[in-house]
């Protein structure tokens, strides 16, 4: 399944600290008050697809991520990843129960962002270069980099191979 290949690099980091990350991203990537029509669906995914909402808040925050500890390096990658939010917003405006617009999406993923930059410039040099070698953030970044070439397509691929509503749990 593709968030336990995702998560695979995080099986160390402390449940407190996923569960603020993931409740961070949450607040602000999901934030249904700033987007009424774009509510995010709470029910339970079913069958063996990863649900959709809960995999497009890992790739905003893989994203994020690279773009705060890695903002030169990993292009290539960078742009894949970019494609795969693409195609993770496309997925989620055809089959989302409420209307979502792509739009909308993306607004979504600037003000994750955001939050994440903000909370990033709060660091001092030496905190910030810790978390994004040997901290929580640097486990996500070596761990992706050791994802064979076609990885992340793949898993993009069979994580929309189904359509369904685009549901938020279970997920992490």
């Amino acid at each position: 399944m593709i968030l336990e290949v995702f998560f695979e690099p995080m099986k160390k980091v402390p449940f407190s600290v996923l569960f603020m990350t993931f409740f961070a991203l949450l607040a602000s990537g999901c934030n249904t008050n700033s987007h009424p029509t774009a509510a995010v669906p709470i029910g339970e995914q079913t069958g063996s697809h990863a649900p959709v909402w809960c995999a497009w808040m890992a790739y905003n925050q893989v994203k994020g991520i690279f773009d705060i500890c890695a903002p030169h390096d990993d292009q290539a990658f960078k742009g894949k990843l970019d494609n795969a939010l693409d195609d993770i917003n496309d997925f989620i405006v055809a089959n989302s129960t409420a209307p979502v617009t792509k739009t909308e999406l993306e607004s979504r993923m600037k003000e994750g962002q955001a939050q994440m930059h903000a909370m990033s410039s709060k660091l001092t040099a030496a905190e910030l270069h810790k978390k994004c070698t040997t901290g929580d953030w640097g486990r996500v970044i070596n761990g992706v980099r050791t994802w064979p070439d076609g990885k992340l397509e793949a898993d993009i691929a069979e994580l929309l191979s189904v359509p369904r509503p685009p549901e938020l749990n279970p997920c992490f």
